[in-house]
Parts: C-alpha cells; structure tokens; sequence
C-alpha cells in the first residue's frame, strides 16, 4: 500500500493529475460506496449517518478518481475519529454546483495543524505508527483541484471535524 502511494505520487509530480470525466450520477457512486462502509463498519460501536437525495445528482467527474477521495475520507474518518462514534457522508446540491461532506466527532485536528492538513507528508502526529504518508489529503486536495472545485475542512476537537469536497456544476475545459 505505501509503495502503491509513492508510485501515485511519481505519476503526479510526473504528469500532474490526469483526470478522464464522464457523466456519472454522483448520487449512485455515494450509495454504493456507503453501503461498503456499512459492511466494514458491521459489530462497531459507531453510528453511521448518511444522507442522499431522493432525486440523482449527475456531474461530469473522473468516477475512480472521486471515489478514490471519499474513500480516503471516509478511512481517515474512521482511523481518527472512530472514539467520537460518529461517522456521516452527505451529498447536497444546487444549481452551481455538488458537495460531498464526510463527518466525524472523533478527537480532530488540534488548530496549529490545520493549515497544513493538506501538504504532501504532513502528519498530525509524526511520531504515529502504523500505515500511511501523510499524502491521503494531499491526493484528496489534487483530485478536487483537477475537477475544478475543492475542499475545506473544519476541526474542533473532540466535537467534530467535517471536510467538504465541492465541485462545480459546469465544469470548463477539463
């Protein structure tokens, strides 16, 4: 997985963010990715809240590349935050533009880290073991970047931390 990440990080420094957008229902690709996360979380004490609109929301996106940021999301979500026993997605949209926001009421992001949280290799705790670069934000970053739009994140600690990807509606000259 590290390797996988390091490659990932050649390619872009490499090619920059090459991005292949296609009409896809973004409501759909938030189910499905939900329903997953339903399975993982299965026998956690944790309350999964997840919100779709009724009607489907098409956007013209690079599906994999979307997916692959709410899945980091979502597993830093759940890595950081699963003490809060909280965890939400939600799609919302109107005519400018879609956004995804990922939700969790875990112990957050201390305020003198949150202008870095998006740096390549930039980790809250270095001195943390286990999986990881420091490079999920940053992919996050890049992959809303190359589809016009963005993402911003919120943190007080030990109440919650909510990261938005928002994405506009026209998207120009991809």
């Amino acid at each position: 997985k590290l390797l996988d990440q390091m490659l990932d990080i050649s390619r872009q420094d490499a090619d920059g963010l090459a991005i292949h957008p296609e009409d896809h229902n973004v409501s759909e690709l938030v189910r499905k990715i939900a329903a997953e996360y339903i399975l993982i979380l299965d026998g956690d004490e944790l309350l999964f809240d997840v919100e779709i609109p009724d009607e489907d929301i098409y956007l013209s996106i690079d599906a994999p590349l979307m997916e692959r940021a709410l899945r980091n999301l979502l597993d830093n979500a759940i890595r950081y935050g699963k003490d809060g026993q909280y965890l939400g997605i939600r799609l919302t949209a109107d005519e400018r533009s879609v956004a995804v926001i990922v939700k969790d009421k875990g112990k957050g992001i201390p305020p003198e880290h949150q202008a870095q949280i998006f740096e390549r290799f930039y980790r809250v705790d270095s001195g943390r073991k286990g999986e990881g670069l420091g490079i999920g934000l940053a992919i996050v970053k890049d992959i809303a970047e190359a589809h016009q739009g963005s993402i911003e994140m919120n943190s007080t600690p030990n109440v919650e931390t909510v990261f938005r990807i928002t994405l506009p509606r026209n998207i120009s000259t991809l």
